[in-house]
C-alpha cells in the first residue's frame, strides 16, 4: 500500500515552499482548480495541501489530500489513483466521520469502473453503499446510485439503469450538495439520455442530452460540447443517419481526449461500414481495437469490432487473420457473458434485492400500524360493551370480579416493574447516552442486514458504531441477553431461515452458497450454528420445507 495510517502519528515535518506556508487548506484546494491544465503547478499545490495536512496531523485533511492526488492525476495513472484510495481506506478505517472511509470505497470503485474492472468496481461500490446507509450519507447515496446505474446501462439493463438516474435527478435538489459535486446531476442527465438512446426512444434521448449540455455550458465546462456532440452523434447513428454521425464526430477537435476514446473510433468505423466504406472503416476499427488492447476496458461494443474483422478477413481470404479474430471473439464473448451474468446477478442479489426488502418491510410496518389502529378501535368498543354488561350484574358478583381483576393487575404490575428495572437501570460504567446511541445503531445494523458481512468482528463493529468494544459487548450482553458471537450468529441464522422460507430460488443454492450469503466463512461453522439453533441441519431443513410447501 502506498501510504499507511502511521502517517497520522509521524512527527516528521513535511516540506512546504515558503510562498505557500501561509495558505489555508481552502486556498490550496482552490489553486488546484485554477491550474487543472498545468500539471507541474497542480502537483505543487496538491503536494503543499497534503504536506500541510500531515504536519498538522489532521486525518481527514490527509484523506482529502490523497483524494485530490487521485483525481488530479487519474488520467495519467489510474492504478496509482486506486492506490491513493486504498490509502484513504486504510487511514480512515473505523472512523465515525460521515464521509470516510465511504469515499475511499466509492471512488476506488469509480476508477475501477472507468478502466473496465467491473466486478471489482461493484464490490467496492456495495461496501460504500452499506456505509452510506449506516451513516445516512445522502450525498454518497446519490453518487453510488449514479455508478450502479452506469454498470446496469453498460451491460444492457436499460430500464433499471433509468430508474437509478431518475432517482438521482429527483432527489438531487433536496440535498445540500457543494458546487464541486454538481457533476453528479450532470452525469445522471448524460447517462439517462444514453439509456433512452439504447432503447431507441430518440425524443427522450435528445431531451436529456440538451438538458445536460445546457447545465455544463452554463458552468463553462471545457469538454461539455465534445461530450454533447459525441452523444448526438451516437443518437444519429442509432437513427441510421450515418453521414450526420460522421459530420458531428468531425466537429470534435482531433486533439481532444475523446478522439482517442474507444467509443469515438467505434462510432466512426461503424458509420463508415454502414456506408459500405469498408477500407476506411477498417482504419477506425483498428484504432478502436488498439485502444481496447491497451486499456482492456471490455464493453459489449468490443464484440462488434471483432465481428467486423472476421468478415473483413474472410472476404480477403486471409485465413490466419480470420482465425486470429475468431479466437479473439470467443475470448471476448466468454468475458462479456461472464460480466453480464455475474454483474447483473450480483447487483440483483446484493443491491436491488436488499432495497426491495427494505421497501417491503416499510410497507408491512405501515400496514401493521394501520391494522393495529383498527384493532385498537375494536378493542376499545368491545371494552365499552363489556363494561356496560358488567354494570347490570349484581353488586356482589361485580365486586368479586373487580377484586380478582385488581389482584391480577397488581401481580402483572409487579412483573412489569421487575422487567422494566432491567432495561431502565442502565449498565454500570456505561453512560446512558452511550447506551442509547449503541442501541439505535444496532437497530440500524440489524435492519440493513449489515451482519451479513463475514468480516465483522466485535472491534470492527464497535469502531463503525463510534464506540469501544467493551461498551458494545456490555450493551449486547445486557439487552440482547447473549454474547456478541451468539448475537451475530442468531441474526444470520434467522435471516437465512426467513430467506429459505420466502424464496424458492434460495432453497436451490448449495449449502456453501447459502452459508456465504448468510455471512459465514465456511460450511461447517454454518451447519453447526444452524443445527444448534433449529435442531436440524440446513440440508434436512430445506428438504422438509420443500415437502411442506409441495403439499
Amino acid at each position: 500500500m502506498l501510504f499507511s495510517k502511521s502517517y497520522t502519528q509521524n512527527k516528521k515535518q513535511f516540506y512546504i515552499p515558503d510562498s505557500l506556508k501561509n495558505y489555508t487548506f481552502q486556498e490550496l484546494y482552490e489553486r488546484q482548480n485554477v491550474f487543472k491544465n498545468d500539471l507541474n503547478k497542480l502537483k505543487i499545490y496538491s503536494t503543499a495541501y497534503l504536506h500541510k495536512a500531515k504536519n498538522e496531523n489532521d486525518t481527514i485533511k490527509i484523506a482529502n489530500g490523497y483524494s485530490q492526488f487521485a483525481s488530479n492525476f487519474f488520467i495519467n495513472n489510474p492504478e496509482n489513483a486506486i492506490k491513493y484510495y486504498d490509502s484513504i481506506i486504510n487511514l480512515t478505517d473505523g472512523l465515525s466521520d460521515l464521509d470516510y472511509p465511504g469515499y475511499g470505497y466509492l471512488y476506488k470503485g469509480s476508477v475501477q469502473f472507468i478502466i473496465g474492472k467491473y466486478n471489482k468496481a461493484l464490490e467496492n461500490l456495495l461496501i460504500a453503499q452499506k456505509l452510506a446507509t449506516l451513516k445516512n450519507n445522502k450525498k454518497q447515496h446519490l453518487e453510488i446510485k449514479n455508478q450502479i446505474g452506469s454498470i446496469k446501462l453498460i451491460w444492457g439493463n436499460y430500464t433499471e439503469a433509468k430508474k437509478e438516474f431518475k432517482y438521482v435527478l429527483k432527489n438531487f435538489d433536496s440535498i445540500n450538495i457543494p458546487k464541486n459535486f454538481i457533476t453528479i446531476k450532470h452525469q445522471s442527465l448524460y447517462f439517462l439520455s444514453y439509456s433512452y438512446l439504447k432503447e431507441k426512444s430518440f425524443d427522450s434521448a435528445y431531451f436529456y442530452a440538451n438538458k445536460y449540455f445546457a447545465l455544463e455550458k452554463d458552468l463553462g465546462i471545457k469538454k461539455a460540447e465534445f461530450n454533447y456532440k459525441e452523444l448526438l452523434a451516437e443518437i444519429e447513428y442509432y437513427k441510421a443517419n450515418y453521414k450526420k454521425t460522421i459530420k458531428l464526430l468531425d466537429e470534435i477537435s482531433v486533439d481532444d481526449f475523446y478522439t482517442t476514446s474507444f467509443n469515438y473510433m467505434f462510432l466512426y468505423g461503424s458509420s463508415l461500414n454502414k456506408l459500405n466504406k469498408k477500407e476506411e472503416a477498417f482504419h477506425y476499427f483498428k484504432l478502436a481495437d488498439s485502444i481496447y488492447n491497451s486499456t482492456n476496458d471490455l464493453m459489449p461494443e468490443v464484440r462488434m469490432v471483432q465481428e467486423f474483422f472476421i468478415d473483413y478477413y474472410k472476404e480477403k481470404k486471409e485465413i490466419k487473420n480470420q482465425l486470429k479474430y475468431i479466437n479473439k471473439l470467443l475470448y471476448v464473448d466468454s468475458i462479456i457473458n461472464f460480466n453480464s451474468k455475474t454483474l447483473n446477478e450480483t447487483i440483483t442479489k446484493k443491491y436491488d434485492t436488499p432495497i426491495l426488502i427494505a421497501e417491503k418491510e416499510k410497507i408491512i410496518y405501515e400496514l401493521n400500524n394501520h391494522h393495529k389502529n383498527y384493532n385498537l378501535i375494536i378493542i376499545i368498543l368491545s371494552s365499552l360493551t363489556l363494561i356496560s354488561s358488567i354494570l347490570i350484574v349484581r353488586n356482589k358478583r361485580k365486586q368479586k370480579k373487580l377484586n380478582k381483576r385488581i389482584k391480577s393487575l397488581e401481580n402483572n404490575s409487579s412483573k412489569n416493574k421487575k422487567l422494566a428495572t432491567k432495561f431502565n437501570s442502565g449498565i454500570e460504567g456505561v453512560p446512558q447516552n452511550v447506551i442509547d446511541s449503541i442501541l439505535n445503531n444496532l437497530n440500524s445494523f440489524e435492519k440493513n442486514h449489515l451482519f451479513l458481512n463475514n468480516k465483522i468482528k466485535l472491534n470492527s463493529l464497535a469502531k463503525s458504531l463510534n464506540t469501544n468494544a467493551n461498551y458494545l459487548s456490555k450493551v449486547i450482553n445486557h439487552f440482547k441477553e447473549k454474547n456478541f458471537n451468539t448475537y451475530l450468529t442468531d441474526l444470520r441464522i434467522d435471516y437465512c431461515i426467513s430467506k429459505l422460507k420466502a424464496e424458492k430460488i434460495y432453497r436451490k443454492f448449495t449449502i456453501q452458497a447459502i452459508a456465504y450469503e448468510a455471512g459465514f466463512n465456511n460450511t461447517e461453522s454454518f451447519s453447526k450454528a444452524f443445527h444448534k439453533k433449529t435442531g436440524v441441519y440446513p440440508s434436512n431443513f430445506i428438504k422438509k420445507l420443500n415437502k411442506k410447501l409441495e403439499i
